[in-house]
């Protein structure tokens, strides 16, 4: 059937939006890339000044202990976000990742506003299936703890990571760090109830991950390994090549020395 001159003009004006669309997109995303690179070309630099300050500063102290320390090397972030917050703006998901793993001083950017954009741009990154999830849970906890977001707000996103996240790996480790959230490593046992509750739901519900077998040791080392219980057992060589276990020296002052190579 031969197709009509209407019809086969109606395709083409409809085709031309969405090559023009195609065009765009692909031009958005090489200057994502592009501008990718010389942040991380400025950031090596800036790297390798702050490590030239610090190992001067060390030389200095060897000499003098009261060498002052050197000044504090500027952030180079705030030089490169209007960019990717413009390109966040117009759809790049790499430059929405950017934005929600690096931040910028509150005087630059107001605090409450830069809490409010990240949650727009996790929820807009969880929408999305193609976007690297497995960026978005470490993402959450370093802004928590470095740019001090309300804790509510990490829990709230840490929830909405685990009920949305693409794969299970990715919904345990946001699980995990519900858990670490609330998990005051200085407290009594009963302090940390909360925590261990929930370090064992991980260890449930993600016993084959990496977070679940972590969050299993966080409730053995509470549970098992704190001043004046005993300790599990050990079993092994000794260097005779004899077998040996811990309970064999049991009521004696024992040393283990645990070492290895990495």
């Amino acid at each position: 059937m031969k197709m009509s001159l209407i019809a086969a003009t109606s395709l083409l004006a409809l085709a031309a939006p969405l090559q023009a669309q195609d065009q765009d997109a692909q031009e958005l995303l090489q200057s994502v890339i592009a501008l990718e690179e010389e942040y991380d070309d400025a950031y090596a630099d800036w790297r390798e000044e702050l490590m030239a300050r610090s190992n001067a500063w060390r030389e200095a102290y060897e000499n003098d202990p009261n060498a002052p320390r050197p000044e504090r090397l500027p952030q180079i972030e705030p030089d490169f976000w209007p960019r990717f917050n413009e390109a966040a703006a117009q759809g790049s998901t790499m430059a929405q990742v950017w934005c929600i793993e690096n931040y910028v001083p509150g005087d630059v950017v107001p605090k409450a506003q830069q809490e409010s954009d990240f949650t727009r741009r996790i929820v807009t990154l969880l929408t999305d299936a193609s976007a690297p999830h497995e960026k978005l849970p470490r993402a959450v906890m370093t802004r928590s703890r470095g740019n001090g977001m309300a804790q509510e707000t990490t829990d709230a996103l840490l929830v909405m990571i685990g009920q949305l996240a693409s794969s299970e790996d990715v919904a345990a480790e946001a699980a995990y760090n519900r858990a670490s959230l609330v998990d005051d490593r200085r407290g009594t046992l009963e302090e940390r109830k909360p925590a261990l509750d929930r370090y064992r739901a991980v260890a449930a519900s993600f016993p084959t991950t990496k977070y679940g077998q972590r969050a299993n040791g966080q409730v053995f080392k509470v549970e098992r390994l704190q001043l004046g219980m005993k300790a599990p057992e050990i079993v092994g060589k000794d260097i005779d090549g004899n077998d040996m276990k811990l309970s064999d020296f049991e009521g004696k002052v024992t040393v283990l020395d645990f070492w290895g190579f990495w």
